[in-house]
């Protein structure tokens, strides 16, 4: 089973994507939630998931410097 990473500022958001979706049947067995970049990174360096989906437009880091990072990173 793998894992999701969602990361989004609005928690309706990131709620609603992590309940809208029957995760194990595809395959997902744990769905991590991040408020922002930062805290998606240091999810990401203790948890290492294995998807994450991310919103571009966030305080702290966006997604795309999240991005960066990571790949920068690991």
């Amino acid at each position: 089973m793998y894992t999701l990473l969602i990361a989004d500022d609005e928690r309706a958001v990131r709620e609603g994507i992590s309940k809208s979706v029957c995760w194990s049947d595809i395959g997902i067995g744990r769905v991590l939630l991040a408020a922002n970049g930062k805290e998606a990174y240091n999810i990401i360096l203790k948890e290492h998931p294995n998807i994450v989906l991310t919103d571009i437009i966030m305080p702290v880091l966006t997604g795309i410097e999240l991005v960066e990072k990571v790949k920068n990173n690991m």
